[in-house]
């Protein structure tokens, strides 16, 4: 599961450049995350 989350990440950060909370919206609309926003900010900042 984590693994699909960083390609989505990777690939919204590769596309378009925008800050988190923008990238997190557009990942909530392509693939809904469950998880709370705490798990997907330490994602994005392990993914860095």
């Amino acid at each position: 599961v984590f693994i699909i989350q960083y390609g989505i990440i990777g690939l919204l950060k590769s596309q378009n450049p925008k800050p988190y909370a923008q990238d997190g919206a557009k990942a909530r609309k392509i693939r809904p995350i469950r998880h709370p926003k705490r798990i997907i900010g330490r994602l994005k900042h392990a993914h860095n």
